[in-house]
């Protein structure tokens, strides 16, 4: 029974060493969801944009996220292909989604974000609106849980 607890709390050190160093290296929702708000959008597109962040990073552990700091999965013509735009940062990424595609949106004066998307095109995926949606059902619930439910005692990013 000893072997096994020295081996869980080995483990468990692992697990948390590893927790800390992605921690530091990268992203979590609400950071992503600070940087943002700096920028002056409403909330209703803040997290619109926060849930295609997660989804085209795949909760920012994709190749382009982790190679090329590319959490909307922007893109740029190259010998007549698209490919992954490279960032020095996930900070400078939001920066550039906010100047390539949101200041095109207010530009636009259309009023719904999601068909926006649609037209622009950068939702080419047919389901892409709908698992849009549905993010942002899971990234408010998220919150919620982890700081409303809790009376905002808890803190749940940098």
């Amino acid at each position: 029974m000893r072997e096994i607890e020295k081996y869980n709390m080995h483990l468990f050190a692992v697990a948390m060493l590893l927790m800390f160093c992605i921690a530091i290296t990268s992203q979590t929702v609400d950071q992503v969801r600070k940087e943002i708000q700096k920028y002056d959008i409403p909330y209703a597109h803040v997290e619109i944009i926060l849930a295609q962040s997660v989804l085209e990073s795949g909760w920012y552990s994709s190749g382009w996220c982790e190679r090329n700091s590319n959490i909307f999965g922007l893109t740029k013509s190259l010998n007549g292909e698209r490919v992954s735009q490279t960032f020095l940062s996930w900070r400078t990424c939001v920066r550039s989604y906010y100047t390539q595609i949101y200041k095109k949106y207010v530009a636009s004066k259309k009023e719904d974000y999601y068909r926006f998307l649609i037209e622009l095109p950068y939702a080419m995926d047919k389901g892409y609106i709908p698992k849009v949606k549905d993010l942002v059902a899971q990234i408010k619930n998220i919150h919620y849980l982890l700081v409303d439910g809790n009376h905002g005692m808890m803190d749940i990013g940098g």
